[in-house]
């Protein structure tokens, strides 16, 4: 076979890593350089070996046609991955280029926290109600949130659109339909009001209100704007703990 099953899946792996990151923004492109300098280089190398070895230990024979495409095999996928690191880094470039030249609204960022921290809270209240407990009451929440509570498990289905799961000190929701996510940050209670950038970058990805202004936008932008906000007295700077 002249182009094996070994290079077919090769070139699925490199066309949709190329997909899933032009349609994504630019944090995953250094895994996007090193994923082409992978598949345009080791698993050439690693394919040619094997190639030859199975010919040499069955003693079968390769016209010259195959011969010489298992030799240029190496060069056709480095040309490939080559390309996929330009392509990323010329990406990369951009969209820094766009952030900077399209900073994202601060007022838009303020009504992001405000239906993050609200859409959380009542996440975590819905939560609640669903084990019978009321979260205002310390006890209760301590009971939803114990990790040693067998009643209660770590991860599940709030409703057929939202799962939950407990992890560290959060709880992440996730919406099965919407792909939509929001972390919970569980201290201060019932209020929830820390926020945390990383998970505001999440929400604001995922939520189609806000997912094409963040697009470009690095997530320790996103928290230099919640500073400015916080430090401006127009959000208030809840601790985590």
């Amino acid at each position: 076979m002249i182009f094996g099953y070994f290079d077919y899946l090769i070139l699925a792996i490199i066309i949709f890593l190329n997909i899933k990151f032009w349609r994504k923004k630019f944090e995953i492109g250094i895994g996007c350089i090193l994923g082409g300098l992978i598949f345009g280089v080791v698993l050439p190398i690693i394919s040619i070996v094997i190639e030859l070895a199975i010919v040499e230990s069955s003693g079968g024979w390769m016209d010259s046609f195959e011969v010489a495409y298992v030799y240029i095999k190496f060069p056709i996928y480095w040309t490939i991955g080559l390309t996929q690191a330009v392509l990323t880094g010329i990406k990369l470039n951009w969209l820094k280029m766009q952030s900077k030249q399209n900073p994202i609204d601060p007022s838009l960022v303020k009504e992001a926290i405000s239906d993050y921290r609200n859409e959380g809270k009542r996440l975590m209240f819905e939560l609640g109600t669903k084990y019978g407990l009321d979260i205002k009451n310390s006890d209760d929440f301590d009971m939803l949130i114990t990790r040693g509570n067998k009643d209660i498990p770590r991860k599940g289905e709030i409703s057929k659109r939202w799962n939950y799961c407990f992890h560290g000190s959060e709880c992440g929701f996730f919406n099965r339909k919407s792909q939509q996510i929001i972390e919970v940050v569980l201290s201060n209670p019932p209020e929830f009001g820390h926020i945390d950038s990383w998970f505001l970058m999440s929400f604001m990805e995922s939520t189609q209100k806000y997912k094409d202004a963040v697009q470009g936008i690095d997530w320790q932008d996103l928290k230099s704007i919640v500073e400015s906000l916080s430090q401006k007295g127009e959000i208030v700077n809840v601790k985590r703990y």
